[in-house]
């Protein structure tokens, strides 16, 4: 999963919420379950990279938006890209 920025990060995240959708819709648990599972190891591996290393301020920014967006991804894959275009625009296109 691209999470080296917010970019890769949010189009990684629009087509994990599209591919979840269609594998909810063809009734694919497995595969659902599989596309939940890659994001949670994302944010477990975010988490534990902040823990870790040492990032300028701008980084530690950067990476504690990305859990908030996958930590809302996992909340609720369908309304994800709905609730960043909301995060977007209350923030002026500027995430951090």
């Amino acid at each position: 999963m691209r999470q080296d920025n917010l970019e890769e990060l949010e189009r990684t995240l629009a087509a994990l919420e599209r591919e979840y959708g269609d594998a909810r819709a063809r009734g694919d648990r497995v595969r659902a379950q599989r596309l939940r599972q890659a994001v949670q190891e994302a944010l477990q591996h975010a988490r534990w990279a902040l823990r870790r290393a040492a990032l300028p301020d701008a980084a530690r920014d950067a990476r504690r938006e990305m859990i908030d967006w996958m930590t809302v991804w996992l909340e609720n894959p369908g309304v994800f890209g709905q609730w960043l275009a909301l995060r977007k625009r209350a923030t002026g296109g500027e995430c951090l």
